[in-house]
């Protein structure tokens, strides 16, 4: 897929406990992935739509891309 981090494709396909594991190991919430898209973790999640995904993704403080 085209994912990118392991942060991205945890979110993507709603792996919550994943996630939760990544964020306590230092990854970085807002970090995109570098080819394709360029999402964010939480957009990712959005897309599922995991709602629970998204929801401690944004409580570890990721944001949703601005318009550029």
């Amino acid at each position: 897929g085209s994912e990118g981090t392991p942060l991205c494709a945890a979110a993507c396909w709603g792996h919550t406990e994943a996630v939760r594991e990544l964020l306590a190991h230092g990854a970085d919430p807002n970090l995109r992935e570098d080819h394709g898209t360029g999402r964010t973790p939480l957009e990712w999640a959005d897309t599922g739509p995991h709602p629970e995904t998204a929801r401690v993704l944004a409580a570890a403080g990721a944001v949703r891309r601005t318009a550029e």
